[in-house]
């Protein structure tokens, strides 16, 4: 039934229903959280466990009084069992029929790179599919009909549309490291204050941002450069003209600075109108997008 070389374990026969046992364990944490979601009895959820260890030959679940969570081994065998789910997903998409169509997406230029890594992987499983990225700063395209779905930082509550959150991004001051060398030169060993350093802002609307507000509330006054872009943005910091606030997602190469400051994070939306969905190309869009995205963001991709 089962063989072994290296340490790798494998099934002769794989235990689709005792895989499906094993995610839900690890989501819930516990026999019972597990068997509820699948509609079974805790102990058809303990027998099929048992099971699938017997296959694999290793303990795949840890069972105590406050609960379960997955071994080494268990989490390596979940590993594979999400990304078998996922594949068989998109094979499952493609024998349910093509969908066709163009969708616009519309976001900043911020989300771009991660935007155009996932539409070749959609248009891979999609052919017939046109995607269309609109890069700009207008919150209003989608609600006006000019864009399908947006990718936003901001909950504006239109009637309208539909919100679906993507993420939240953690933020920070960060600056060039040739210029936190010389802010600390000029501080006599020590960073100045956020009044005495050049600050690179953001300008209309994006001001209006609960992370630019923290930094005008610190004190970043002395703005050397204010720009609409993030890619504008994050340029002028790498090239050392000032300090920025910015995603910690983004920060590569850069140093962070005034650590005591504390920045608001920022949630990213998938913003929609009600009828969007109801198109089968767009509602296949949002559907991968909500479930490949984020992970490509972080770099998991």
């Amino acid at each position: 039934m089962k063989s072994m070389r290296e340490g790798d374990v494998t099934l002769d026969g794989m235990d689709w229903d005792g895989l499906r046992l094993l995610l839900e364990v690890a989501r819930t944490g516990s026999l019972l959280g597990a068997g509820r979601a699948l509609g079974v009895a805790t102990s058809t959820v303990s027998r099929r466990l048992t099971a699938l260890e017997e296959g694999f030959g290793v303990r795949l679940v840890e069972r105590a009084s406050d609960g379960c969570r997955l071994t080494v081994q268990g989490e390596l065998v979940a590993q594979s069992a999400r990304a078998m789910s996922r594949e068989l997903g998109r094979v499952r998409e493609q024998m349910a029929g093509a969908v066709s169509g163009k969708v616009v997406v519309a976001c900043s230029d911020g989300f771009v790179s991660a935007v155009t890594d996932f539409v070749a992987r959609f248009e891979a499983v999609h052919p017939e599919c046109v995607v269309e990225i609109d890069v700009n700063n207008d919150y209003v395209r989608v609600a006006k009909g000019e864009a399908d779905v947006a990718i936003r930082m901001a909950h504006l509550g239109e009637p309208s549309l539909v919100y679906r959150r993507l993420m939240t991004m953690d933020y920070g001051y960060f600056c060039a490291s040739a210029l936190r060398e010389r802010l600390v030169e000029q501080g006599g060993g020590v960073l100045p204050r956020p009044g005495q350093v050049p600050f690179v802002s953001v300008s209309p609307p994006l001001d209006r941002a609960p992370q630019a507000r923290a930094a005008t509330a610190a004190g970043f006054v002395k703005v050397k450069v204010r720009t609409n872009s993030f890619m504008a943005q994050l340029s002028a910091v790498q090239r050392g003209i000032g300090v920025a606030t910015m995603p910690v997602l983004a920060s590569e190469g850069l140093v962070r600075v005034f650590e005591g400051l504390e920045v608001p994070g920022a949630d990213v939306f998938l913003a929609m109108r009600h009828s969007s969905t109801r198109q089968p190309h767009i509602r296949a869009f949002v559907d991968a997008l909500m479930g490949d995205f984020m992970p490509q963001l972080l770099g998991a991709g």
